[in-house]
């Protein structure tokens, strides 16, 4: 995990590519472990057989910054 994380620096947020790295050297154990907490989940209840569709339907914003406000601050429509 210290490989992953970067050493005992004041770096210790995981890098994407030493993750990616690490998940490419021990892929065979995260298949392993996916399964088996998938049959796991199966066994106590907790899944469920279904379909799942994905839409790839990309839709361009128009909020002007002027229509825009923070979550704390209530809207300001002129």
């Amino acid at each position: 995990m210290i490989w992953v994380c970067g050493s005992f620096s004041a770096n210790t947020h995981p890098d994407h590519d030493a993750i990616a790295v690490f998940r490419r050297l021990n892929r065979q154990a995260f298949e392993t472990a996916f399964v088996e907490i998938l049959l796991l989940a199966r066994e106590v209840g907790l899944t469920r057989l279904g379909t799942v569709s994905i839409d790839g339907t990309k839709i361009d914003a128009n909020a002007p910054k002027i229509r825009s406000a923070p979550c704390d601050k209530p809207a300001h429509h002129p």
